[in-house]
């Protein structure tokens, strides 16, 4: 049918690049000085990264992009007045960049002025049909600078961050180097950076590439790139999740573009002290946390945690759940039992503990020592009255709730 046409308008269908070229190759090229037969054509479809059950990448579909162009362009077609594409990316990252680069040259070339309307949806795969559309901050560091980013560019993946509804920071190999993307932005990622606002994010997540290979020494990278997001970048998210353990100071400059945070976890990171509180302590006295969870806080002194002597300095805290490891020179005895007593007396000293979930790693000897100085609702060393009781794996976790207000 396709073939037969000679006044075709609108072509209403799904079909990738490639397959669209390939149809309207049917037709005949212009003669010379002639209008060609899609010289009045309006509209492709949508244009899809699926067809017949298979997928394509992104170099493919930039690729068809480019023929289905020279298709058009050989059948005097510089008419199109919409653009629609439907294209699977998760997440949103660094290939959104030659991707956008592609569908602004073919507009410019094909349609009938550079500013027609430009719908582009994102698909999940079926692996990722639960998820949201997410969005990798990563990006940030691969911003092209030969040539930067145009405004189409720029306006499109600005559109596509205020419709996420999650986002979040892989870090990668190349962002650890000294000098590097992540420390040192480019003027065109600082743009970027400048002009993203997350309005529907909930959560915010840092991770990191399965290649990244730690050095002997951890390294925390300033990721200076961050600190040009706007104050508010992610006005209504309530949680932030740190996975990367080279990210804890990534994590300290996301919280302040967080002001509606409730939730911090840095449960897989094993920080130090400095580096757990220290994300309290970005937050600071005025703001309020449902839940904080510490993961397994690493190389103590003997005396333990001692957050309870800057708790008028910190937010309050709902909920609070720390793992520590004890110092091996107290061995397995009382003394290591005395370290995780001092440790819970100071995170008690915390404004608005609800319930502490606490445990020292190896816990034998805590465990073994509240026990018996267990009477009721009191712990023997520690103050006020509290509804005790063990969870966690094995129940080796000791939970406790206030009762005096």
């Amino acid at each position: 049918m396709v073939g037969a046409s000679r006044r075709l308008k609108e072509l209403q269908v799904h079909s990738n690049p490639d397959s669209m070229a390939n149809t309207l190759r049917r037709l005949p090229a212009a003669e010379a000085r002639q209008p060609g037969p899609l010289s009045q054509l309006e509209d492709v479809g949508t244009l899809t990264f699926v067809t017949m059950g298979a997928d394509i990448g992104f170099d493919g579909w930039r690729e068809g992009l480019g023929r289905l162009q020279t298709v058009l362009v050989d059948r005097g077609c510089r008419s199109i007045k919409r653009f629609k594409a439907k294209f699977e990316m998760e997440p949103i990252d660094r290939r959104i960049f030659p991707t956008l680069s592609a569908i602004e040259t073919f507009t410019r070339t094909v349609c009938v002025k550079p500013d027609i309307p430009v719908d582009i949806s994102i698909l999940l795969s079926e692996e990722h049909l639960h998820e949201t559309e997410y969005f990798d901050l990563g990006l940030l560091c691969d911003v092209p600078t030969r040539p930067e980013p145009s405004p189409f560019i720029q306006r499109h993946i600005q559109q596509m961050a205020a419709a996420s509804l999650s986002a979040f920071f892989t870090v990668r190999p190349h962002h650890l180097t000294n000098p590097g993307p992540l420390d040192t932005p480019s003027p065109a990622a600082i743009a970027l950076a400048h002009s993203l606002t997350f309005t529907k994010v909930l959560d915010v997540v840092i991770t990191e590439d399965d290649d990244v290979v730690y050095a002997e020494e951890e390294v925390q990278p300033d990721p200076v790139v961050l600190n040009h997001l706007p104050h508010n970048a992610f006005p209504a998210a309530r949680r932030l999740i740190v996975n990367s353990r080279e990210a804890k100071v990534m994590g300290r400059k996301m919280v302040h573009k967080m002001p509606a945070v409730k939730e911090i976890d840095l449960s897989v990171t094993d920080p130090t002290e400095e580096q757990a509180v220290g994300m309290l302590q970005a937050l600071g006295r005025g703001r309020h946390l449902e839940r904080f969870d510490s993961g397994c806080v690493m190389g103590l002194g003997e005396g333990g945690v001692t957050w309870g002597d800057m708790a008028d300095k910190l937010p309050t805290i709902s909920v609070l759940e720390m793992f520590v490891e004890v110092p091996e020179d107290l061995g397995d005895g009382d003394a290591a039992g005395e370290f995780g007593i001092a440790c819970v007396r100071s995170l008690l000293k915390i404004r608005g503990i609800k319930e502490l979930r606490f445990q020292p790693i190896p816990n034998e000897a805590f465990k073994r020592l509240v026990e018996e100085r267990t009477n009721g609702d009191a712990i023997e060393g520690l103050e006020k009255r509290h509804d005790i009781s063990w969870g966690g794996y094995q129940e080796n976790m000791l939970i406790l709730k206030p009762l005096d207000t």
